[in-house]
């Protein structure tokens, strides 16, 4: 006889620290001519907060005449090293400029630009693991792409091209307006999509220019509905500016998860954050109550729940089929690759009798052939709008002895070796309890 019981484990509204989401610091750097401890100086970009996201910024100032020094390349390496040590998500952005001084800062030859591009190439692939996406293409005012020289089409698609190549393939690239990713995206496909890193979200009605190429200015909701199209397969992210018209509570959760936004500055302009914990969320549930902060930061980029948890029983083929029902209530899907892991517990067994159970995407196909690791962040991009995924696992019980046994799912990031937390309540060592069954 077979009993079956499954459980779905409650909602929680927990924050969730997950890589390439949520709030972030920045932290900055300069690479020198002369000798420096980059090692000592990284020790301190933790946030009290304890986000996972980090920007670091790098200047390269100190070689806007010349190309970067054995001693400058040796400072990047040991950097990036030191910064991957902490675990977290990186979003990187070389830069010559902090003063918004660009065009005076950067070198006067694109030819330097693009060397130092060939020069870094091998250590940014070297930690690539740990690296979210690039921002920029080295030029402009703070790295932002304005107020420099190289704006025209024929020079970022240069910049854009070698950074392509000296990066590699699979690094998320971004730059700073739409119009920037409409005359990129024309060029030969060299590998990812281009994603969009935004420094003046709701400043204005055109984010402070940032829809202002291309006829995108005049019609911000265009605008918004071509992000919500695009970051479907890129990310989305950046600085929330103070303007009561867009950035109050109501509308500025609107207009992020419209633009599926993933990570915003914890710190740029407090008068944002500030009137966002001033608000109370007043919908009855598990959100009740909550500061419009907290409530914004749970849902920047992705948050998974398990929402529902079937088992039904084939006498024909003595298997137990275990369907989950998996949503993503955040702003955005992931842009790297998440593997869904089914694990089975005997009640009365040792854990490390535990076993891993083959599950799959309900309906095939993008995942791969049966017995390999599943990829769910594919389909979470392509199903977003539906919300929900469900997965599925068919139990061979002819090969289980009798007794009690537990079901446990979670979700596992290959790129950052750590699993991903769920919306739920009750995770434990082997993921998230969903019932069980008894064999008798």
């Amino acid at each position: 006889m077979l009993i079956l019981k499954p459980s779905c484990p409650p909602e929680s509204s927990v924050r969730l620290i997950n890589p390439e989401r949520g709030f972030f610091a920045i932290f900055r750097a300069e690479l020198t001519l002369q000798a420096q401890d980059v090692t000592k100086l990284s020790e301190a970009v933790f946030t009290p907060e304890g986000d996972d996201l980090l920007l670091c910024e790098i200047s390269l100032r100190h070689f806007a005449d010349c190309g970067i020094s054995a001693e400058g390349l040796r400072q990047a390496r040991e950097l990036l090293s030191a910064l991957k040590a902490r675990n977290g998500s990186l979003i990187l952005r070389f830069l010559y400029d902090w003063d918004g001084k660009g065009m005076a800062a950067e070198p006067r030859s694109l030819d330097l630009i693009l060397e130092h591009i060939r020069q870094l190439g091998p250590i940014v692939s070297e930690h690539s693991n740990g690296i979210f996406l690039h921002q920029g293409l080295f030029t402009g005012s703070w790295g932002e792409m304005h107020g420099t020289r190289y704006s025209s089409p024929d020079d970022m698609a240069k910049l854009y091209l070698a950074q392509r190549e000296a990066f590699g393939p699979d690094l998320l690239l971004c730059v700073r307006t739409i119009g920037q990713l409409r005359h990129l995206e024309k060029l030969p496909c060299l590998g990812r999509s281009i994603g969009l890193y935004n420094d003046g979200m709701m400043g204005s009605a055109s984010d402070l220019g940032s829809y202002a190429s291309d006829g995108y200015q005049a019609d911000r909701e265009e605008a918004l509905l071509l992000q919500n199209r695009v970051c479907l397969n890129v990310p989305n992210g950046g600085e929330a500016i103070y303007n009561p018209r867009y950035s109050d509570f109501s509308e500025a959760f609107k207009t992020l998860r419209k633009m599926r936004v993933s990570y915003l500055n914890r710190y740029h302009d407090p008068r944002v954050l500030d009137a966002w914990a001033k608000t109370r969320i007043s919908t009855p549930g598990i959100w009740y109550g909550m500061d419009g902060l907290s409530y914004m930061e749970r849902h920047l980029g992705y948050r998974y729940v398990i929402s529902d948890v079937s088992m039904s029983k084939s006498l024909l083929k003595k298997t137990l089929r275990v369907r989950i029902e998996v949503s993503n209530i955040g702003f955005a899907p992931p842009y790297h690759k998440l593997y869904p892991k089914l694990t089975l517990r005997k009640d009365d067994a040792p854990s490390q009798s535990s076993y891993e159970i083959d599950c799959m995407p309900e309906g095939g196909s993008p995942y791969g052939s049966p017995g390999k690791k599943r990829d769910m962040s594919h389909a979470a991009g392509k199903r977003a709008e539906a919300g929900s995924m469900a997965f599925f696992s068919e139990i061979k019980l002819p090969e289980l002895p009798r007794g009690s046994f537990r079901l446990y799912f979670s979700l596992w990031s290959e790129k950052y070796g750590r699993e991903i937390f769920l919306g739920n309540e009750g995770p434990k060592d082997l993921g998230y309890p969903i019932g069980g069954f008894e064999l008798t």
